[in-house]
C-alpha cells in the first residue's frame, strides 16, 4: 500500500474515528479498511478462478443456498479455504 493510500485512510480515521466505531463495530477494521483497498487490490478468488475454493461454499455437502458443494474438491482446485468451524482436522483432514 503506498504512503499517498495509508495518509488517506488515516486522514478518513482520524477526522471522524467515534462515526467509524461506532458504524463497524460488528465488523472491526477489518471493514473499515476494505471500503479503500477492494477497488485497488485484486482477490486471489479472482486472479485464479476455481482454483481456490471455500470448503463451506464449495465442498461439504450443500446445506444453504449459497452453497454448491457434494462432498468433493472441484476440479481445477489446488487451494481449499477453512474460515471459521469446522477446523480441517475437525473433518478428519
Amino acid at each position: 500500500m503506498s504512503e499517498v493510500a495509508r495518509e488517506r485512510i488515516w486522514a478518513e480515521w482520524i477526522d471522524r474515528p467515534q462515526h467509524w466505531m461506532d458504524t463497524y463495530h460488528k465488523g472491526g477494521h477489518q471493514v473499515f479498511l476494505e471500503r479503500f483497498w477492494l477497488d485497488h487490490v485484486s482477490r486471489w478468488q479472482d486472479l485464479l478462478p476455481g482454483q481456490i475454493v471455500s470448503w463451506k461454499s464449495h465442498v461439504r455437502q450443500a446445506l444453504y443456498d449459497d452453497e454448491s458443494g457434494d462432498g468433493s474438491i472441484p476440479d481445477g482446485a489446488r487451494v481449499v479455504i477453512f474460515h471459521g468451524k469446522p477446523r480441517p482436522w475437525d473433518i478428519g483432514w
